[in-house]
């Protein structure tokens, strides 16, 4: 993990505005952006920095729109994925924002109930799918959802409308 300023600053598609996030394929040593709640887009996101405030606004635990508040971590850090034949670095922002539900959930530190709530748009977006991937996104929910936790979230701050 990393020291970082809280400049508010965060990565956008700049022709849709949703939050894209940087993933990093190790193996192929590329580097693409994908939307960080899942997109039916018809376009390849489009990395652009913007403020917090310009972003098309989503809780980053349930994917709920128009969350209300913010937590900024004390560190950004980085995941590692790993999968059969490749692995990608996925990096943090630093810039959170949650529904009123996960506010609640962060500041108790309730990580169990942060990672079913965001499963429960996991099962809905992918309902074909079997146990194991649903085993595999809940670890990878936990996995990142606890990195955030132990960055050192602060206080919630109320996102201006």
């Amino acid at each position: 993990m990393s020291e970082h300023p809280t400049s508010g600053l965060v990565t956008v598609c700049a022709t849709c505005g949703e939050r894209i996030t940087t993933i990093e394929w190790k193996q192929w040593g590329e580097t693409s952006w994908e939307w960080r709640h899942g997109s039916d887009a018809d376009h390849e996101a489009v990395p652009a920095p913007a403020d917090l405030s310009e972003a098309v606004r989503r809780c980053d635990f349930c994917s709920g729109l128009n969350p209300q508040w913010v937590f900024v971590t004390a560190q950004m850090f980085e995941t590692l994925h790993l999968f059969e034949d490749s692995s990608i670095v996925e990096r943090d922002d630093g810039a959170w924002s949650a529904c009123v539900a996960c506010k609640r959930l962060v500041v108790k530190r309730d990580l169990d109930r942060l990672v079913h709530r965001a499963m429960i748009l996991i099962r809905r977006s992918f309902p074909d799918q079997d146990e194991d991937f649903y085993a595999n996104a809940k670890k990878e929910l936990r996995n990142f959802h606890g990195a955030f936790l132990t960055a050192g979230p602060g206080e919630p701050k109320r996102i201006d409308s």
